[in-house]
């Protein structure tokens, strides 16, 4: 029979009561195989209303005496060509981290050199966080290179928990900024870029990291308030480790 615009299926096998029960019980099955989404529209190990509600409207100015500081996971191949590579710049807010500008996609080494000099000049950025792999990669092109000439420049050396080495580590990161997402305290100011590739890495991850796939935002994100949260936090954390290379390090 139809209702209005709306038709009723004879499917004896599925009534809507079975449905429901399907929805609330088996979630990520039923938007797969009912809805034809392969990403839930809530998302899988994120959550849609947790994106949402990161999202803020502030003028850069109310941010005042916050430090903006940057961060990279520059994610270089063997070849030494360009692969996908995220930077960030983020400043801890009331005891937020909000995410202020973000450039990601497969960048070379000089081009990530551009990129992040760029971010460091336009935000008035204090520091700038590379993983020592990377600054290894820029020597070896450029002894004098700019991004190692900046001031404030650092490298940092990830701490992971035990276990925590290649896909299994990216995934320690990541999964770790799921309960501060869950507890608003990592924002995304409005006008940062790329919020759609973003936004897309956010619902499509899973809790796992193979080989192959690209992570590089959430990545640098979850490195990001890794470091801000304790270096603004409480002392109980812990502390990164982290060296300054080059001629006006300060």
């Amino acid at each position: 029979s139809e209702f209005g615009s709306f038709k009723t299926l004879n499917c004896p096998n599925w009534p809507t009561h079975a449905l429901l029960f399907e929805r609330f019980t088996n979630y990520h099955a039923f938007e797969q195989q009912m809805q034809g989404r392969i990403v839930p529209k809530e998302g899988n190990y994120f959550h849609l209303e947790d994106w949402d509600a990161s999202i803020v409207d502030l003028p850069l100015l109310e941010y005042g005496s916050s430090a903006m500081e940057e961060f990279t996971d520059p994610a270089f191949g063997e070849s030494g060509k360009g692969s996908d590579s995220a930077l960030l710049v983020a400043t801890w807010y009331m005891g937020e981290m909000h995410i202020i500008q973000l450039k990601a996609g497969k960048f070379g080494t000089t081009k990530q050199e551009v990129e992040a000099v760029k971010l460091h000049e336009n935000y008035g950025c204090i520091s700038i966080h590379l993983e020592d792999n990377f600054a290894q990669m820029t020597r070896a092109y450029d002894r004098n290179s700019a991004i190692m000439q900046l001031r404030g420049m650092r490298l940092f050396h990830q701490k992971l928990l035990p276990g925590g080495i290649g896909n299994n580590g990216k995934a320690q990161r990541i999964n770790h900024i799921q309960k501060p997402y869950r507890t608003r305290r990592i924002k995304l100011h409005r006008d940062c870029n790329q919020q759609d590739d973003f936004k897309k890495q956010f619902l499509n991850y899973r809790g796992i990291v193979k080989t192959g796939e690209s992570w590089d935002i959430l990545d640098v994100v979850a490195t990001a308030y890794n470091y801000l949260s304790k270096k603004h936090g409480s002392s109980r954390q812990g502390k990164i480790n982290q060296s300054g290379w080059g001629k006006r390090f300060g």
